[in-house]
């Protein structure tokens, strides 16, 4: 028995560090490492490192769970159906429309790997040591080597819930002395990406000025909520002082946005009529090349907006050289708008007119009549055969109808249960960790997050901890009442 015990400890804790590691090196490398795969002579399509992570994952799981549970007869019967209709309609579907439905089928499956965080954390036990140099490490490399945009948010919040955990002195001061220069070095961090980074990071600012305003308000602490009232602001000052002045703009030039919208709609009518559709084959997979747009509006996943964030040793040079200001035109910021809102709309017309009640196929490719009749964003429908919605939400009620409708509500059900339960229970720790998922849900009305595997996975996987954090804090609050 002892020994099924240890071996179960140990599959947690190679599951987790296999996470961890696939989380880190998606951070850094992006989808260039989320691009390794394999071609086996079986299967028509290639096989992701991601979903070998996967299924190395549900094995290991699989072992664990033979000697413990994790869940509630209720919880495991509607995670089984779940995960059972993604998997049903996955097979159906690509017996119809072949390898692209596994794509497509990618956004409902990733919530798996909350399961597997969730699972793994609370069985491996890990000491406080460990977390905290798993902490450094990914903040080290965060600082010194920089990652894309999305995530540097997530690992800073990570690293102050390691912080404020740790038992050490030294540590501690340590590190938040390593947070102060990470925060002095705010312009670089904060402000330099696409639009939807920063935006992103001000709702999760807002979220995170809300929660512990209302926290310092219970507990009566009234200077120090006006302190974090005065950050806030600087905050909101620094959009005006150091980010990019046209993606400022565009985002608060509504008026200018409609009159665009309609100039274009105008030009769109215009041509339409005309318009007859080109069959296009449909490709499952291409190397993540540069795609140079010779469109007015560029692909709104441009190279630029995965660049990795500056290391140390160029953020001093960026600010003193004001490159934080320079950024991509006023026109071009519009038109990215307006490539989302033409792309958005074309998805809500094909629902209400083929009346898809509970969906469209994993395997249907998606394409926009806007973007095709105004000849935008050629180089990325006319290679692959399909576009991305660049809004996860969408693109789940796009594929599940309905109940995609109903997931949403559920997750959004299950956030507010999240902050409710950290709430009472007055949690500094349980706030950051909402923070940074606040940050990857703004993010994802945006761009393509809760599909592509190197975002997807880092999102779920946070969840599923966060989750397992608010039960052993709830644990413990019990115990201590008892």
């Amino acid at each position: 028995m002892r020994n099924n015990i240890n071996a179960g400890l140990w599959m947690s804790r190679i599951g987790l560090g296999l996470i961890f590691c696939y989380c880190l090196l998606a951070s850094t490398l992006y989808s260039s490492f989320a691009e390794i795969h394999l071609t086996l002579r079986f299967l028509p399509f290639p096989v992701f490192i991601s979903e070998i992570v996967l299924l190395i994952c549900f094995l290991l799981l699989a072992w664990v769970s033979k000697d413990r549970k994790f869940f509630t007869l209720r919880t495991t019967l509607l995670l089984g159906l779940y995960f059972g209709w993604v998997g049903v309609k996955a097979l159906v579907n690509y017996a119809y429309d072949g390898p692209l439905t596994f794509r497509n089928a990618a956004l409902f499956y990733y919530p798996i790997f909350s399961v597997f965080a969730y699972c793994f954390y609370l069985r491996a036990m890990l000491p406080r040591n460990v977390l905290m140099s798993l902490a450094f490490l990914a903040a080290g490399i965060m600082f010194f080597k920089g990652m894309v945009a999305w995530y540097w948010w997530t690992y800073v919040m990570l690293f102050i819930v390691a912080v404020w955990n740790t038992r050490s002195l030294q540590l501690r001061w340590v590190g938040w002395m390593f947070l102060v220069v990470i925060f002095l070095l705010g312009p670089e961090y904060f402000y330099k990406g696409p639009r939807a980074h920063f935006v992103s990071v001000f709702c999760a600012i807002f979220f995170l000025s809300f929660y512990f305003g209302a926290l310092l308000l219970k507990r009566h602490k009234f200077v120090r909520l006006g302190i974090l009232l005065a950050v806030f602001l600087l905050f909101i000052l620094g959009f005006f002082v150091f980010a990019d002045r046209n993606a400022v703009s565009s985002l608060i030039s509504l008026e200018r946005i409609r009159v665009v919208y309609e100039e274009r709609d105008r030009l769109y009518r215009g041509k339409e009529s005309s318009f007859v559709p080109i069959a296009i084959p449909v490709q499952l997979y291409h190397p993540n090349e540069p795609v140079l747009p010779s469109s007015p509006v560029p692909l709104a996943s441009t190279p630029k907006a995965s660049t990795p964030l500056a290391s140390a040793s160029d953020v001093f040079n960026n600010i003193l050289h004001s490159k934080i200001r320079e950024g991509r035109s006023l026109t071009l910021d519009e038109n990215n708008i307006l490539f989302r809102l033409f792309v958005w709309r074309d998805m809500a017309r094909e629902l209400i007119k083929e009346k898809a009640f509970w969906g469209f196929s994993f395997g249907r490719p998606q394409r926009s009549r806007s973007l095709e009749v105004l000849n935008w964003a050629t180089e990325e429908w006319s290679r692959d055969g399909w576009i991305t919605p660049h809004n996860s939400f969408l693109h789940i009620i796009y594929r599940a109808g309905i109940l995609g409708v109903c997931l949403i509500a559920i997750f959004f059900f299950l956030i507010g249960r999240l902050v409710r339960d950290f709430f009472i229970m007055n949690s500094t720790e349980g706030g950051l960790l909402v923070g940074a998922l606040v940050y990857w849900l703004a993010l994802s009305n945006f761009f393509v997050i809760l599909e592509l595997p190197y975002n997807a996975i880092v999102f779920w996987t946070l969840f599923g901890l966060t989750w397992v954090y608010r039960d052993q804090l709830k644990e413990r609050s019990v115990k201590q009442e008892g």
